[in-house]
C-alpha cells in the first residue's frame, strides 16, 4: 500500500504523511509507505517499484489528498493496480474542517461593531 502525498518543503506536512501512513498501515494490518507526488523523495512511482520488486503482487495507492484533480489523475501513471480515489466529499473530512473553523473562530479577539 502507497499513501500518496502531495509533497511539500514544510516538514511538519511530511511528518503529518508518515503518521497518517502508520495509522492506515495499523487499520489495514499491512506495510504502507508514503510516496510524494509533486515535491519530495521518494514519488510515489519510486515506492510502487519497490513493492513489484519485493514480493508484493498488487499494489495499491490510497491518495492523502482531499479533491480530485492534476494530483490524483496522474496516480495512475505511478503503475498500481488501484488508486482510490480522493479524501473529499466525504462527512469525516467536512466535520473536521468545520471543527477546526469553530475552534479558531473561538479564539479569535471580538472586533466590535
Amino acid at each position: 500500500m502507497v499513501l500518496a502525498a502531495a509533497g511539500s518543503s514544510d516538514a511538519s506536512a511530511a511528518a503529518e504523511a508518515g503518521a497518517a501512513a502508520r495509522r492506515l498501515s495499523h487499520r489495514l494490518g499491512t506495510g504502507v509507505r508514503v510516496g510524494y507526488i509533486a515535491i519530495g523523495r521518494p514519488t510515489v512511482a519510486d515506492v510502487v517499484a519497490d513493492a513489484r520488486a519485493g514480493e508484493k503482487t498488487r499494489v495499491a495507492v490510497a491518495p492523502w489528498l482531499l479533491a480530485p484533480g492534476l494530483f490524483h489523475d496522474s496516480l495512475p501513471e505511478a503503475g498500481a493496480d488501484v488508486v482510490a480515489e480522493p479524501l473529499c466529499p466525504d462527512v469525516g473530512v467536512v466535520d473536521a474542517v468545520l471543527a477546526r473553523y469553530r475552534e479558531a473562530a473561538a479564539r479569535r479577539p471580538d472586533r466590535g461593531p
